[in-house]
């Protein structure tokens, strides 16, 4: 059997990252795409779950619509309203906040929630509970997706330049004629 010779610096090569311009980049990008893909994920199974667990319904009044602006990324606002409904559960009078915030609901009038019966000060709107979570889910195929694209990138050109380094190798070996660079262990 025979065994090649290795130099010094041929082995400081094996360690070097291939790609090295473009690995970095691909990683933070699946990085951030697996975030993403399980923030939505994430968001998606906890707000099924509490629409799930809302099961007892009742009527609510809106005591106030609370109006909040945001600066967005873009450096624009964006106004959000929560309305803060009161309603009665098992003789217990329960006020809480929704997540809406969407400009559907107007101060003083009263409407369907569903309550959380073992956590009574849980509720989602109707809204809410008809809404249709389906973009979520879209969004986080997709994400899974280029997840996989990204992947698949990145060990094609992996193995496209071991396949590259291994062919100047032979190439070398065979342009220098001599058998020096092995060594027989028989």
């Amino acid at each position: 059997m025979r065994y090649r010779k290795r130099s010094v610096h041929q082995d400081k090569d094996e360690y070097q990252i291939p790609l090295l311009g473009s690995i970095p980049i691909l990683i933070f990008f699946m990085y951030n795409m697996a975030l993403c893909c399980g923030i939505i994920f994430i968001d998606s199974i906890t707000d099924e779950k509490k629409v799930e667990r809302c099961t007892l319904e009742t009527t609510a009044y809106c005591t106030q619509v609370q109006v909040e602006k945001h600066e967005t990324f873009k450096n624009e606002w964006k106004t959000l309203y929560y309305p803060v409904f009161r309603y009665t559960v098992d003789g217990n009078t329960y006020e809480g906040r929704s997540a809406t915030g969407k400009d559907t609901y107007v101060e003083g009038k009263h409407y369907k929630i569903y309550v959380d019966p073992d956590a009574p000060s849980e509720f989602v709107t109707l809204q809410t509970r008809q809404k249709n979570r389906s973009d979520k889910w879209i969004i986080g195929g997709i994400g899974v997706i280029l997840e996989l694209i990204f992947t698949s990138i990145i060990i094609s050109h992996v193995r496209r330049d071991r396949r590259q380094k291994a062919a100047r190798e032979l190439k070398e070996l065979s342009n220098s004629g001599t058998d020096n660079n092995y060594i027989d262990f028989r």
